[in-house]
């Protein structure tokens, strides 16, 4: 399937596209996207059947978790979590935040995400009924996407917090530690806390050449 659209000269594909393909392109520097502009990509038949049928079977699991669960709810989040790793729709439970730099898998996965989206938007555009359908669960799913990019960013700052907070309070405690010690111990003490430090002696010309 082709669209014709300026998309491809954005795209840059290996052209044995096989796993390990290179695939770099300034539409994929995040795993969420907004499907602004269709691609123009050809497809076999039966790769494109392939990545149709798993995204719909993505927005059945987002429908079935609005049915049982209050949307957005922490159960909601978890079921649904867990029947995209089933799918295995894994870019959509897959934080950028955490992931950091992008591998060649993983601009892959964000280039069929963005097929996928446009193979279901076409097969569900003939009614009214079918577009509403569609629209409302691509909406729900990215809204569970860009939760899950927030708490994976909110749970990389709180494990930053506590590494912190870890070297700030041994700190904390050796200073109050000094400041219970009458002068002449304290003295004694930070010689001790120096003497545990190691030391290395350097010839004054050699040192030149470390710089």
């Amino acid at each position: 399937m082709e669209f014709n659209t300026s998309f491809e000269s954005k795209l840059e594909i290996d052209s044995n596209y096989e796993d390990g393909a290179v695939i770099t392109s300034l539409d994929f520097a995040h795993n969420l996207q907004f499907y602004e502009t269709p691609p123009t990509v050809n497809m076999d038949y039966r790769p494109a059947v392939d990545l149709a049928i798993q995204r719909h079977q993505v927005l059945l699991a987002v429908e079935m978790a609005g049915r049982r669960f209050p949307k957005f709810s922490e159960n909601y989040m978890k079921f649904l979590d867990g029947q995209l790793r089933e799918i295995n729709f894994q870019i959509a439970i897959s934080s950028s935040y955490a992931s950091g730099q992008a591998t060649s898998s993983i601009l892959k996965q964000r280039q069929e995400d963005a097929q996928s989206h446009f193979l279901l938007l076409i097969a569900f555009s003939e009614t009214f009924q079918d577009r509403q359908w569609f629209l409302q669960q691509e909406v729900d799913l990215s809204h569970f996407r860009i939760l899950c990019e927030r708490n994976a960013k909110d749970e990389k700052e709180h494990q930053r917090k506590e590494l912190f907070a870890g070297c700030h309070s041994a700190k904390v405690k050796y200073f109050k530690k000094m400041k219970k010690l009458p002068p002449e111990e304290e003295a004694i003490e930070q010689r001790r806390f120096v003497m545990q430090w190691e030391f290395y002696k350097v010839p004054f010309k050699e040192s030149v050449a470390l710089l």
